[in-house]
């Protein structure tokens, strides 16, 4: 039935708030204890599977990089070395080099690019250790971002989803709501709390958010196919019906479609 399916999507949501705004990859890697040092160093959970010629270059890079002392340059290099770790997956050793940058040259740029490397990382972390240490050091980078731009609202929302994924998620919602009070339109903020709404089987006000989310932008396909599932919920068919039925015309994804078919079936019958 379609409330089991719910409950089992719903199980594997914890993540999600992180997740909605990285990029869409399959990570197939073995789970390593993080401790603060290996956080730091970039050696926390990935397991390499690189070609000896993606060896080679990230070599190249850290070659390069430690050469200059020119901060144009070594932004290159750094930002060169990053995207060759996340083409291995290495989120974390990308997030590493980033950091260093912004250690050494402490520019709002690479500040935000620091925190954002870890931020992503952090959404594809394995063990509660790794998303502990790597989100404390995206706040630490968003943090001094902030201190530069305080009305940088995305940057905000961002150290919110940070501690959602924590042992503290409380923290993260009151960071959230703090968002929504400045900016009611913030579209991550909405659907974040969205979704931590349907998490605590707060159907109506998971409703209530996902409707304020389409007014703002109709033509996000997430929004629409949550707040058919909070319809289901609520046991309003009709409603649900509409927009999973806005999901198949907006929607490109053949796994979604074909979940959201599984749903309209249940719902004739």
């Amino acid at each position: 039935m379609w409330k089991n399916r719910v409950i089992l999507l719903l199980v594997g949501i914890a993540l999600i708030a992180i997740l909605y705004s990285l990029p869409k990859v399959v990570v197939d890697n073995k789970p390593e204890e993080i401790t603060p040092e290996s956080a730091q160093q970039g050696t926390g959970f990935h397991q390499s599977k690189a070609s000896p010629e993606e060896h080679q270059r990230v070599l190249d890079f850290k070659t390069q990089l430690e050469k200059t002392d020119n901060i144009e340059k070594s932004s290159i290099f750094a930002d060169s070395l990053a995207e060759a770790f996340r083409a291995m997956n290495q989120w974390d050793s990308a997030a590493y080099y980033l950091g260093r940058q912004a250690e050494r040259f402490e520019t709002p740029d690479n500040l935000e690019k620091a925190g954002e490397a870890y931020f992503q990382a952090q959404g594809f972390a394995i063990s509660q250790n790794e998303i502990e240490m790597l989100g404390q050091q995206a706040r630490m980078f968003f943090d001094k971002v902030l201190v530069q731009n305080p009305q940088d609202l995305e940057v905000k929302t961002k150290i919110g989803l940070t501690y959602i994924a924590s042992s503290n998620p409380m923290q993260g919602i009151i960071v959230l709501r703090e968002v929504l009070e400045v900016d009611p339109n913030n579209e991550m903020a909405l659907y974040n709390m969205g979704i931590l709404s349907m998490q605590s089987s707060q159907w109506e006000r998971a409703v209530e958010r996902f409707t304020k989310l389409i007014a703002v932008n109709p033509e996000n396909s997430r929004a629409h196919f949550y707040l058919g599932l909070s319809y289901l919920e609520l046991d309003q068919k009709q409603l649900a019906k509409e927009h999973l039925l806005k999901v198949k015309e907006l929607e490109k994804d053949p796994e979604v479609l074909a979940n959201v078919d599984s749903y309209l079936e249940d719902i004739e019958n």
